[in-house]
This record gives structure tokens, C-alpha cells and sequence, in this order.
């Protein structure tokens, strides 16, 4: 949490969930062509905050802007940036916070057939 997170746990957290993905990408940037992808992972929390996770939310919400950066700068190249947003796993450590990550996702859906208006998205689901 803010309290009591360190600077450690805060840059590690920034190292894997941001830093590695944005270099990764960089160096092999000349090995795409037109129709290459680039696939980062992320998380509900890049929108959802988890108090007691705020470094992990933080870089999840950063590797969110740099998909759609690359997205933005590599449209012109051919290149399809996307990014994965999986929902919370059921662990020991997510047990706390599985309701209110249930509610999100479920909003969320709701908001994705009414203003999005994707009307297939329940039956992709099922």
C-alpha cells in the first residue's frame, strides 16, 4: 500500500510491468514488418485500483498507455499493438478484493453492450 510500500517493491513493479515490456518491444522494432503484433499484458487494475496494490495498479495502468502509444506510432508501419486486460484469479491473495473486482467486470460489461453496443459479447462469452 502507499503506507507502508517501499521504493523497492514500487520500481520492481515498474521494471517488470512497464519497463521490460516498452524495451522489448523497442529492440525488436526493426524485425517487424507490415502484420507483426506486439501483445502486452495487463490487468483489470490498470482501472481498478487496489489499495493495498498500488504499485502493481500503477504499472498496469502505465503498460496500458505504452500499448496505446505503440499502437498509435507503429499504425503507419503495419504494426498491431493490443493488450490483454485479464480479471481477477482466484488466489489466496485476491480473496479479499474478488467481490469488488466481480462488480467492475460486471459494470464494465454492461457498459460494453449498452454504449458499445456489442450485442455478440454475451454469447462470445458463453
Amino acid at each position: 500500500g502507499i503506507e507502508n510500500g517501499s521504493y523497492e517493491d514500487f520500481e520492481y513493479a515498474l521494471k517488470v510491468g512497464v519497463t521490460a515490456p516498452f524495451y522489448l518491444s523497442k529492440l525488436f522494432l526493426p524485425y517487424f514488418g507490415e502484420g507483426a503484433s506486439i501483445v502486452n499484458i495487463s490487468s483489470l487494475s490498470a482501472y481498478a485500483s487496489s489499495v493495498n496494490r498500488g504499485e502493481y495498479c500503477i504499472s498496469k495502468a502505465a503498460v496500458s498507455m505504452v500499448t496505446t502509444l505503440f499502437a498509435d506510432r507503429l499504425a503507419e508501419y503495419g504494426v498491431l499493438v493490443n493488450e490483454v486486460r485479464p480479471g481477477i484469479i482466484a488466489t489466496g491473495m485476491t480473496e479479499k478484493v474478488k467481490e469488488k473486482y466481480d462488480k467492475v467486470t460486471y459494470i464494465w460489461l454492461i457498459y460494453q453492450m449498452i454504449v458499445l453496443n456489442t450485442n455478440n459479447l454475451m454469447s462470445d462469452l458463453v
